[in-house]
């Protein structure tokens, strides 16, 4: 398989050949939804050096496939810019939010990415986040795809589970559920067991959350 097309081919073979195409092109897309939401899938990951203008909070070019935030550092001090809650800013350090300097915090106001305190206009912050995923057509080839054309059954069954349901047979759609959850459990196997060399371990980034142990 290498594109959409070959994904309602094989969709059409269960027997929805006569299903409309936007109707198995909406239940793809709501599926490709469904899946990446289920975990923060490394190929979901990318990167972008926030830029500001000097005078907002807000960065000037937040990246328009922007999900969710995995770290956000300075690059020049290599320092961890922590996420916090507006709610939780507004009591301890209010002053922060309107203060011009090198942001301690960023935090979300309506959904919009924010800092504090305000950052100047040669100030740039590095930030790993997670993409959401391109609507398809039934023209997009792999490279519209964020998920790899290996993993693509996990969305060709949950695709037919939902159109099973449309079509009023919960036998079968339970059915395709169940195959769906089973390449669910094997990608998160297969993506989150990525070496056998060493034991994984946490790491320890904050020295707040470091607890003393007597020896």
């Amino acid at each position: 398989m290498q594109n959409t097309a070959d994904i309602v081919s094989v969709i059409n073979d269960y027997g929805f050949e006569d299903t409309s195409s936007n109707t198995k092109l909406a239940m793809l897309n709501d599926t490709i939804s469904e899946f990446c939401a289920l975990e923060p899938w490394p190929f979901l990951e990318s990167d972008v050096t926030l830029t500001f203008s000097g005078s907002s909070a807000v960065p000037t070019n937040i990246p328009s496939d922007f999900r969710a935030s995995l770290v956000i550092v300075d690059p020049v001090t290599g320092r961890n810019i922590r996420p916090e809650r507006l709610d939780t800013l507004e009591k301890s350090a209010a002053g922060l939010l309107t203060q011009s300097g090198d942001p301690l915090f960023y935090y979300f106001e309506g959904g919009q990415l924010r800092f504090a305190g305000v950052p100047t206009a040669s100030f740039t912050a590095r930030m790993r986040y997670l993409r959401l995923h391109p609507t398809v057509t039934v023209d997009t080839t792999s490279s519209g795809y964020l998920i790899p054309v290996r993993h693509w059954w996990v969305l060709i069954f949950g695709t037919l589970a939902k159109l099973y349901d449309l079509d009023d047979d919960p036998e079968m759609s339970d059915r395709m559920e169940a195959h769906y959850d089973k390449k669910v459990a094997k990608i998160r196997s297969e993506l989150w067991k990525t070496q056998y060399d060493e034991p994984d371990y946490v790491v320890v980034t904050d020295p707040d959350y470091i607890i003393d142990f007597p020896v």
